[in-house]
This record gives C-alpha cells, structure tokens and sequence, in this order.
C-alpha cells in the first residue's frame, strides 16, 4: 500500500496549522472568561457576577426548564450553554445596551441544532428559536 498521499496531505496540514496567527478574531463571546481565575475577570463582567443569572449552570437551568414548558423536550436533545454576550444596542422588550444575555442551544443528539435561547442575565427575559416559534 502507498502510503505517500497521506504523508503529504499530513505535512501540508501540520504546515497549514503551524502558519496560523496565535490570534484568531475574536467574537465577543465571554463565556472562557469562566475559566480564568477571578481576580482576572474584567471590571465590566462584576454587573454579570450581580445579576439574576450570574452562571453557566443557572442559565441552562432556566432555559431546560423554559425549553420544556414551551416546546417539550425530546429524549434526544440536549442543552448546553454556548455563549455569553454584552449587548451593543438595545433590543427593544429584550435588552439594553451593556446588559449581558446568555445563549444556550439545543441539540438533537448532539449533531443538529433544534433551537437557540437567548435570556438577559438582569431581566431573565427569553427569546427562543425553535419548532415552536
């Protein structure tokens, strides 16, 4: 057997990866803060720290239980919280700007998107994507 195609498209991968800038752009999601220690968290993430979900696993609590009452919950999908955003603009009836609001996406056995959540961690208020929207 030739094993010379896959060294090559082996190397030009590991060529490829190695070129690639220590700096991605950046897409304003917050959620890795998380795992920083504390004392390295921005001055701006205290008014999350002070709000009413002020946690990863608080927020998939509420939208398990939001996802559930409103759209069932299928033994086939999952919730995960995938994102933490400061708003830019007010949403009107959602958010203002500067307030953070939490995303969490549910799953279909882990390999297709059945809907997005989005709540505002200071009102609770939720949107939600989904079969039943």
């Amino acid at each position: 057997m030739n094993r010379t195609p896959a060294v090559l498209l082996f190397g030009i991968c590991a060529t490829l990866h190695a070129a690639e800038p220590a700096f991605k752009s950046w897409d304003g999601n917050y959620l890795p803060i998380f795992q920083l220690p504390r004392e390295k968290h921005a001055e701006s993430f205290e008014t999350l720290l002070a709000s009413s979900i002020p946690s990863p696993s608080t927020a998939e609590d509420l939208a398990t239980r939001y996802w559930f009452s409103n759209h069932g919950l299928l033994a086939e999908e999952g919730l995960r919280v995938s994102g933490l955003f400061r708003i830019g603009r007010d949403i009107k009836g959602f958010a203002a700007k500067g307030e953070w609001v939490w995303e969490v996406r549910v799953t279909h056995l882990g390999f297709s998107l059945d809907g997005v959540i989005w709540i505002n961690a200071h009102s609770k208020k939720i949107h939600a994507f989904g079969p039943k929207s």
